[in-house]
């Protein structure tokens, strides 16, 4: 159906980013473990499962707060039948077809260009 795609696009997109978060928090991980290895003093862990736990909320909790302006952005539109689409399914003619489109409201684009 034609809110599936919405939803489908909003989904993947959500998925994306949080992968690369993820990635971020790894790395940002990784950054902090370097530097208390080099001035270490004592032998006990920074990085525990509850900092762990936090981390991976804080990344989900951004991921959905940034998918709002996407999720705005986009819409699920009727359009007209194309001329080569009819040629090629003559049976689907008159059948209402559907595509998602982004919004005109070029500070919400330029917003979600720069976001990404």
């Amino acid at each position: 159906t034609a809110r599936s795609m919405h939803v489908s696009v909003t989904v993947a997109v959500l998925l994306h980013m949080a992968g690369v978060f993820h990635v971020v928090a790894l790395s940002i991980v990784r950054y902090f473990s370097l530097k208390k290895l080099v001035t270490a003093k004592n032998g006990s862990p920074w990085f525990s499962f509850k900092v762990c736990k936090w981390m991976i909320i804080w990344i989900f909790a951004t991921v959905v707060i940034l998918a709002i302006p996407l999720s705005a952005m986009c819409v699920v539109a009727r359009r007209e039948e194309k001329r080569d689409c009819i040629v090629r399914f003559p049976e689907l003619r008159n059948v209402p077809t559907y595509e998602l489109q982004m919004t005109d409201n070029e500070l919400l684009v330029t917003f979600n260009f720069w976001m990404f």
